[in-house]
C-alpha cells in the first residue's frame, strides 16, 4: 500500500506526522540521526568549554600561584636574609628553589610585560646570591654570570618596548652594571668597561631629564666608582681615578645626608678602596694611607657601631684594616702592620665562623695568611712564613676549585704560588721553588689569555718569569756543568726575554712597577755574562 492519509480518522498534527514518517522511514531515519549527532556535538563542545574554562582558571590560578611564590621567595625571603649572618645554606636553598620556579614563569613570559619585569628583578637577586662578591655568596661566578645577563636581556627587550618609561631604562642601567661586576672578577675587564659605560650613558640621559631623581644620581655614583675600578686595572690609572672624583662627590654627599643607610655607606667604601689602589699602584702610599685612616676605616667603625654583627660590614672593615696594615708596613710600621693584619685576620675567621660556606668569609682569611707570611718572610721569621704560605695556598686551592674559570680566584692562587717559589728560591731551595713557580705561571698565562686587558694581571705575568728565570739561574750555578746546567742557563734566558716583552706591552700602563724592566735587563746581561 501507498500509506497516504484517509477520511476516516481525524486529521491531526500527530496523525499526518506519524503517516509521513511511515512513507519516509528511512530519510526520517537519517535526518534524526544527523540531528542527535548535532545535539551530542553541542553539548560535548558545551562539556569541552566548559571543562576548558575550568581548567584555564585552574592554569591561571596555578601560574598566579607560582609567581606569587617566586615573588616570596626572590623578593621578601630574599630581602629578609640577605644581611643575616650565617644564612648562607639557606641561600643555596633559596636559589635551588627559586630557579626552578623562574624557569617556570620565563616559558610563559612572551608578551606580559609585567612579568618580564618581576622576572628580570629576580634574575638580578639570583644572581647576587650565586655569585657577586659584593654580596654573601656561594661562590659560582659563571651562574651570577648568567643570571644578570638573562635580567640585562628581559630590561633590553622591555627598554625598546617602552622606551619612553624612564623606570626600565634605569633598571636596565642598574643590571648593566652587576653584569660589570661579574664580568671583571670573572676576567673579562674589557666588557666590563663596556658594560658600565654603557650603563652610565643610559644613567646620564635619563639624569638630564630628572636632575632631582635621588636613585639615578646614586646609580650613577655607584657604577662611576666600578667603571673608575675597571680603568685602573686595565693600567689608566688617570682615567680611573677621574671617574672616582666624579664618584665620590655623589657618594659622599650621600652617605653625608644618610648616614645610617648602609648600602650607602658600602658603596662609599667601595670607591675610597678604589682610590686607594689606584694611589698605591702608582706610588701614591702616603696619600693613600691618609685616605684610610681618614675617610675608609673611620666610615666603616661608624657603620659597625650602629649595626654590629653585620656582614657586609664586617667583611669592608676586615678590607679596610687589612689594606691599612699592608700600608703600615711599607712605610716600615712593622709592628703596626702585624697589629693591623692579625685584627684583620681576626675579623675574616669570625665571618667564616659564623657562616663556613660563605666564599667572602674564606677568601677573606687566605688574603690576609699571604700578607702575613709576606711580612714574616721579610723579618727573616721562616717558620712563621712558611706557615701563613701554606694556610693561604690550601684555601685558595679549595677556592679555585669551586670556580676554576674564576680569574680573580686564579689570580690570587698564582700570587701565593710565587710568594712561595720566592721564599723557597731565598732559602736556598731552588729545585722546591721551580714548582711553585711553574704552578703560577700556569696560573697567570691562562688569566692573561682570557683577559689580556687586564694590567695588573700581566704585571703579575711579568714578575713571575722574573722570579722563575732566577730560579733556573740558581739551578744552573747548582747542577754545575753539563746538559742540565745548560738546559737550566737556557730556561733562565727564556725566561728573562719572555719578561721583558711582557713588560713592553705593559709601557702605556700608568703605575709602579715592582721590578723595573731596566733592572731586568741588567740582571739578564749580568747572568749571560
Amino acid at each position: 500500500t501507498r500509506k497516504l492519509p484517509i477520511s476516516a480518522r481525524p486529521d491531526t498534527f500527530s496523525y499526518r506526522a506519524s503517516t509521513f514518517v511511515r512513507r519516509h522511514r528511512a530519510a526520517v531515519l537519517a535526518t534524526a540521526l544527523t540531528l542527535l549527532a548535532l545535539m551530542a556535538g553541542i553539548v560535548t563542545t558545551w562539556h569541552l568549554a566548559r571543562a576548558a574554562d575550568v581548567a584555564r582558571d585552574r592554569a591561571e590560578r596555578r601560574f598566579n600561584d607560582v609567581r606569587s611564590l617566586a615573588n616570596t621567595l626572590l623578593f621578601d625571603l630574599h630581602d629578609a636574609i640577605r644581611d643575616l649572618p650565617g644564612a648562607t645554606p639557606a641561600r643555596r636553598l633559596l636559589v635551588a628553589n627559586a630557579r626552578i620556579y623562574l624557569d617556570s614563569l620565563l616559558r610563559e613570559s612572551a608578551g606580559d610585560a609585567s612579568l618580564q619585569a618581576e622576572l628580570a628583578e629576580a634574575y638580578l637577586r639570583v644572581g647576587e646570591i650565586e655569585g657577586d662578591p659584593h654580596f654573601p655568596n656561594l661562590g659560582d661566578l659563571d651562574a651570577a654570570t648568567a643570571s644578570y645577563r638573562e635580567s640585562v636581556r628581559l630590561h633590553t627587550e622591555l627598554a625598546a618596548i617602552h622606551p619612553e618609561d624612564a623606570g626600565v631604562r634605569q633598571a636596565l642601567a642598574v643590571s648593566l652594571g652587576r653584569l660589570a661586576v661579574v664580568q671583571s672578577w670573572g676576567g673579562a675587564n674589557i666588557d666590563a668597561i663596556a658594560s658600565s659605560t654603557r650603563a652610565l650613558t643610559i644613567l646620564d640621559s635619563l639624569s638630564g631629564i630628572a636632575p632631582q631623581n635621588t636613585t639615578i644620581r646614586l646609580d650613577i655614583g655607584r657604577i662611576q666608582s666600578e667603571l673608575g675600578w675597571w680603568l685602573i686595572w686595565a693600567g689608566r690609572v688617570a682615567e680611573g681615578l677621574a671617574q672616582l672624583d666624579l664618584a665620590d662627590e655623589i657618594l659622599e654627599d650621600a652617605v653625608r645626608r644618610h648616614p645610617d643607610h648602609i648600602g650607602l655607606g658600602i658603596d662609599r667604601w667601595r670607591a675610597v678602596s678604589y682610590r686607594v689602589d689606584g694611589l698605591t699602584w702608582s706610588d701614591a702610599k702616603a696619600e693613600a694611607l691618609e685616605l684610610l685612616a681618614r675617610d675608609g676605616c673611620p666610615l666603616l667603625a661608624n657603620l659597625d657601631r650602629r649595626f654590629p654583627n653585620h656582614p657586609r660590614i664586617l667583611s669592608s672593615f676586615k678590607a679596610c684594616v687589612y689594606k691599612l696594615g699592608n700600608l703600615y708596613i711599607d712605610f716600615g710600621q712593622t709592628e703596626a702592620g702585624i697589629d693591623a693584619l692579625r685584627r684583620s685576620l681576626a675579623l675574616a675567621e669570625d665571618l667564616a665562623r659564623s657562616d663556613s660556606t660563605n666564599i667572602q668569609g674564606l677568601r677573606g682569611i687566605a688574603i690576609v695568611h699571604e700578607a702575613l707570611g709576606s711580612v714574616y718572610r721579610s723579618l727573616g721569621e721562616t717558620d712563621l712564613a712558611l706557615g701563613h704560605f701554606q694556610e693561604a695556598l690550601t684555601l685558595k686551592k679549595t677556592l679555585f676549585a669551586l670556580d676554576p674559570d674564576h680569574a680573580e680566584a686564579g689570580n690570587t692562587l698564582a700570587n701565593t704560588q710565587r710568594s712561595l717559589c720566592t721564599f723557597f728560591y731565598d732559602a736556598g731551595q731552588p729545585a722546591r721553588a721551580l714548582a711553585y713557580c711553574q704552578d703560577a705561571l700556569e696560573r697567570l698565562r691562562g688569566t692573561v689569555a682570557q683577559d689580556p686587558g687586564n694590567a695588573i694581571g700581566r704585571e703579575s705575568l711579568a714578575t713571575t718569569y722574573v722570579e722563575t728565570a732566577r730560579v733556573h739561574a740558581a739551578l744552573s750555578r747548582e747542577v754545575g756543568a753539563g746538559d742540565r746546567a745548560r738546559h737550566h742557563r737556557d730556561a733562565a734566558i727564556q725566561f728573562y726575554d719572555r719578561a721583558l716583552d711582557e713588560m713592553g706591552r705593559l709601557s702605556s700602563a700608568e703605575f709602579s712597577r715592582s721590578i723595573s724592566p731596566d733592572s731586568v735587563a741588567a740582571e739578564r746581561d749580568t747572568f749571560v755574562r
